[in-house]
Formats: structure tokens, C-alpha cells, sequence
């Protein structure tokens, strides 16, 4: 019974091992793409949806990554980044708020849930699964210490190893979901991209948060 019983266990244990390396293979190839990109450009379909708090909300948007800066267009709302400095602007308030640049609480790029995995990710390989004659690959990614978000799921396409979906699971209870549409790469962009002109809008309201 006892050799039964260690033998089941190496089997688990090793099956375990296996899915793991399986998961941790994938991200470092999707590490190693978008890494080699100068910036890329994707066109997505957004959802928040907390049940708990009867919460849904739907949304197209955009985001335009180069290193450490990026735009992100959702509905009315614009956040711009150059690495330094952070622009929030809403558009029917007319308000944008100004403060500085903190990287450690920027989960928007691909490069941030990518960089240092090894060290900040635990990994389960879900599997594959079929979807419009398109199979896909799953993969979570568990923090190794708390933060915001308690587990993000990567959808990969296999044929390409294209991200298809990053669902972040937040600790309340509610799913934050990037259904991505287009992916663009090594676009023609300037500083101007990254950078919010206050005096472009007439009777805008600033509030400046940097210390």
C-alpha cells in the first residue's frame, strides 16, 4: 500500500512539475516577443464584472505601448504615460490629473505581467481548448506576494503564440477582461504620442498630483 501510495504521489508530483515547465515555457516565449518589439499598438474589447456587487461594464479601447511608455483610450477616458509623468484625462468633466510615474503599481503593459516572472509567478498549464476552429492556450499566473490582483489568466493562440485574452482577477470578487481584437507592431510614433497638452483644451480643469 505504502509503494502504492509514494508512487501515486511521484506521479502527481511529477505531472505537476510538467504543467508547470509547460505554463513557464509559454510566457518566456511570450516574453521573449514582445520584448523584441519597439512598440506595439492592440485594439480590445474590455469587461469588468463583479457579481458580488452586481457589476457589469463593457467597453472598447485601445493601447499603444513603447518600453516604459504608453496611451490607453477607453470610452471617455485618456491615460497617457512617457515614464515619467501621468496623465488622466476625462473627457466629459473636462478634468485631467497630473502625477508622477510609478512603476511598480503599472499593471497596463504587457512587458510588467511578463518581466521577472520567474520570480513573481507561480504557474498552472490549463490546457487547450477549441473555439471557433481556433485552438487556444491557457495559462494562470499566481503573485508570489500580495497585491491587487489575486491570479491572471493568459489566453495564447497556438498557432502563432499570440496573446488572445488577460483576464486579472482582483480580490473583491470582480474579473477584469482584455479580449484583444488587433495587435500592432513597431509603428511609426513620436514623443507627442506620449504626452498630454493641458493648453490644447479650452476651460480645462488640472488638478497636479506630483509631489
Amino acid at each position: 500500500m505504502y509503494k502504492t501510495l509514494s508512487l501515486a504521489l511521484l506521479i502527481i508530483s511529477t505531472n505537476l512539475f510538467c504543467q508547470e515547465k509547460l505554463a513557464e515555457d509559454l510566457i518566456e516565449e511570450l516574453n521573449i516577443k514582445y520584448k523584441d518589439f519597439k512598440n506595439v499598438d492592440i485594439d480590445f474589447n474590455f469587461k469588468y464584472e463583479n457579481i458580488n456587487q452586481n457589476i457589469i461594464e463593457e467597453n472598447k479601447g485601445s493601447i499603444t505601448i513603447s518600453q516604459e511608455k504608453y496611451l490607453v483610450q477607453i470610452s471617455n477616458q485618456r491615460i497617457i504615460n512617457n515614464g515619467e509623468t501621468q496623465w488622466i484625462y476625462l473627457e466629459d468633466v473636462n478634468e485631467v490629473q497630473i502625477m508622477n510615474n510609478d512603476p511598480e503599481n503599472n499593471m497596463l503593459s504587457p512587458q510588467k505581467i511578463f518581466e521577472s516572472y520567474e520570480d513573481k509567478y507561480k504557474f498552472l498549464y490549463l490546457g487547450e481548448i477549441n473555439r471557433n476552429d481556433t485552438t487556444f492556450i491557457k495559462v494562470d499566473l499566481f503573485p508570489k506576494q500580495s497585491n491587487q490582483f489575486r491570479k491572471i489568466q493568459i489566453s495564447v493562440m497556438k498557432f502563432n503564440n499570440e496573446l488572445n485574452q488577460i483576464i486579472l482577477f482582483d480580490k473583491e470578487g470582480g474579473t477584469l477582461s482584455y479580449m484583444i481584437k488587433k495587435i500592432g507592431i513597431n509603428n511609426s510614433l513620436s514623443d507627442a504620442t506620449f504626452k498630454f497638452k493641458p493648453e490644447e483644451y479650452k476651460n480645462i480643469e488640472i488638478i497636479d498630483l506630483r509631489i
